[in-house]
């Protein structure tokens, strides 16, 4: 009998030791399980974070690569026009033709040249006057004009370079010759982009062609005699910056 009471104290003693430990043990399980759960919540909301950001940039780049590729796109090449260079009644002009040409898939709308040549222009004043120009605030077109893909549109603009008292001065100074800077741009915008106003910039020097082959300034013309579009060069102006399209 002394004996079964001992067997029956153990397994009482045991089972309450058992029943503390699962006391101690479960709030530390219950612990272990709940920061599972806020683990678990918090990688599913990076996940979903890093998932919304994916689609938002995928989505913005594809936006961005329709826009590129579902835009106007203008070129601009500039030559002499067939009155050249030449004074008359008193005022020294110069005829230029600009040619634009829309490579993009889209119309160009509100398409225009805003530029002019310019004497005397330093270096560092070149791109200070090209971007002036060029703001959207300053556009004043000389042309309006809807440009379809691949088609190309021809304007010839007449340009006052030099008054009479200034070529008198620079005549009277024994060195006949002016240096000449055509700054400018075609402006145009896109019927996808409401708003923005694109354009296609460019800085020119404009030189004359000598008997000897070689170009330099441009020679006042003297009894209204004009330089002939042969002889008239256009050096693009490769400064950074100079010549770029938006």
């Amino acid at each position: 009998m002394h004996i079964i009471l001992n067997n029956l104290y153990c397994k009482m003693f045991f089972l309450n030791k058992i029943k503390t430990l699962f006391k101690k043990t479960i709030p530390l399980l219950e612990k272990v399980l709940q920061s599972k759960k806020e683990t678990v919540a918090m990688i599913s909301a990076i996940s979903s974070a890093a998932s919304a950001f994916f689609a938002w940039k995928s989505a913005d780049i594809s936006n961005r690569s329709f826009l590129q590729t579902q835009r106007p796109w203008i070129s601009v090449e500039v030559s002499i026009g067939d009155k050249g260079i030449i004074i008359n009644n008193d005022i020294m002009s110069v005829d230029l033709k600009f040619t634009l040409k829309n490579v993009g898939n889209v119309p160009a709308l509100y398409s225009g040249i805003n530029a002019a040549p310019e004497i005397g222009i330093t270096s560092d004043k070149r791109i200070e006057n090209l971007e002036r120009k060029c703001q959207s605030k300053n556009i004043k077109h000389n042309q309006v004009d809807t440009i379809f893909p691949n088609e190309i549109r021809e304007y010839d603009i007449i340009y006052t370079v030099l008054e009479k008292e200034k070529a008198n001065n620079i005549m009277k100074s024994g060195m006949p010759y002016i240096g000449i800077t055509l700054t400018g741009c075609a402006t145009y915008a896109s019927p996808n982009e409401e708003g923005k106003l694109h354009s296609s910039r460019f800085i020119y020097e404009i030189h004359q062609r000598y008997e000897n082959g070689g170009t330099y300034q441009v020679k006042i013309p003297r009894n209204g005699e004009p330089i002939g579009g042969k002889n008239i060069v256009f050096d693009k102006w490769m400064e950074p910056g100079s010549f770029k399209a938006d």
